[in-house]
């Protein structure tokens, strides 16, 4: 979660990873009845990890937990700025307020990957795992234009293997090399951006596709609900959603996939696509309420074997949005 801030001491500060960083030590402090300043004193940057014991309680951080670190020694000296204070002031509100299981040991080492921002453990078991967000936004993004980053995508909702041949011909298209600038930096070049319109419309047609498939029922309304479900936990039992700017919060476990497939197996679908300037939305829709949202847009790289940096290849951007149907 998060994005850099230039309103921080330290500048290369993630705002999540700092607000990730003081909610496990909040969530110390509360457990021994401790100041979330005496727990910071049993922190330290050992070997580019951060990690520490206060009352028998361990905590353990990457090393994207530094600067989170830094600027939280900053705050407990009172060099600190307003919008490090808030960032503080909601997580601890958030932590004084919610009922924590019994743990003996707290993790942040990054949510990409299996969603778990903090993980609260005990005897080595993960007994809650958080989520947080200032406001909970994109669920998953994708970004790489080859099929089987795709496939990862679009394919855990239907089968999109009848797409591959039409895919792999506009791949060969809007991934040949170009000249980022056609002369001084700037825009990137006609040639790139000709291409990423190639991609985007790629991209548009292969959604179209998968909306089609949801209005026809053409999906495993078991498997769908599945794959839904670790859209949110990343495979975990369960994970807990929490908006610190609200304060609210909320829990999704595997046990709501029975009730789940149901719904989605007698929803009635509908989809809206749009075109932005330099975007493309598709809305699939359940009973008229949003349930995926995919917008794409284009980025480049490096193109592979190339020496000059400037020589680009276009890059898709896919940010997917899930809204969990009510379930009772």
């Amino acid at each position: 979660m998060g994005m850099r801030n230039l309103q921080t001491v330290e500048k290369k500060l993630n705002s999540g990873e700092f607000t990730e960083f003081v909610f496990a030590l909040a969530t110390i402090a509360k457990q021994t009845n401790s100041s979330i300043e005496e727990v910071y004193e049993d922190i330290a940057v050992v070997s580019g990890k951060v990690v520490g014991v206060h009352k028998g309680v361990t905590f353990f951080g990457d090393g994207k937990q530094i600067p989170p670190y830094k600027e939280f020694g900053h705050y407990v000296s009172g060099n600190t700025t307003k919008t490090v204070k808030l960032w503080v002031d909601k997580t601890q509100k958030f932590v004084d307020n919610y009922n924590f299981v019994e743990f003996d040991s707290v993790t942040c080492e990054g949510g990409s990957s299996d969603k778990v921002d903090v993980g609260l453990y005990s005897s080595i078991e993960l007994v809650e795992g958080f989520s947080l967000k200032w406001k909970h936004d994109a669920a998953e993004r994708s970004q790489s234009p080859n099929w089987s980053s795709v496939v990862k995508l679009y394919g855990k909702f239907v089968d999109i293997s009848n797409m591959k041949k039409y895919y792999q011909e506009q791949f060969d298209k809007f991934t040949v090399p170009g000249l980022r600038y056609s002369q001084a930096p700037g825009d990137w070049s006609q040639e790139l951006l000709e291409r990423a319109e190639v991609m985007r419309e790629t991209v548009h047609t292969l959604e179209e596709n998968v909306a089609e498939k949801f209005v026809n029922k053409e999906f495993d309304s078991v498997q769908l609900a599945k794959n839904i479900v670790k859209c949110y936990t990343g495979g975990k039992e369960s994970i807990v959603f929490v908006e610190l700017n609200s304060g609210s919060s909320y829990k999704v476990s595997n046990s709501i996939v029975p009730k789940l497939a149901e719904v989605l197996g007698s929803g009635e679908y509908t989809f809206e696509q749009v075109k932005g300037n330099r975007t493309r939305d598709t809305y699939i829709r359940m009973n008229n309420d949003n349930l995926l949202w995919f917008r794409t847009t284009a980025s480049t790289d490096k193109a592979r074997g190339q020496s000059n940096n400037d020589i680009r290849r276009i890059k898709r951007q896919t940010y997917l949005t899930l809204k969990l149907p009510a379930v009772k």
